[in-house]
């Protein structure tokens, strides 16, 4: 695991940020994206139309009350200090400039 994933962790102790139930109001929603439209958007599949629904219409589930003190908030505060650690190595830096001349260029 590393820092990301021990503070989504942290945030959500099951791990699942977003409620899995659709909201009703989804068809006004499309709508209202679709305004200058007036209609509800055709979609090329149903798996299309199921995943803009959901993405427009998720909600992020609350927090838990202690995501600061918890064990893996502790855990990302440790990875999050190992990755600065890192990242401001000089062999690092190197090595990150060498990878970009190389590959990015």
């Amino acid at each position: 695991m590393g820092w990301t994933r021990s503070r989504r962790y942290a945030n959500h102790s099951n791990g699942i940020k977003y409620s899995k139930v659709e909201r009703a109001d989804a068809a006004d929603l499309l709508l209202k994206r679709n305004a200058s439209k007036q209609r509800v958007p055709e979609f090329k599949s149903e798996h299309n139309r199921r995943h803009v629904v959901r993405k427009l219409t998720k909600e992020v589930l609350p927090v838990a009350s202690d995501n600061q003190t918890n064990e893996k908030a502790v855990s990302a505060s440790i990875f999050r200090e190992k990755y600065l650690q890192a990242y401001s190595d000089a062999e690092y830096q190197q090595m990150c400039r060498e990878h970009k001349q190389k590959f990015e260029t």
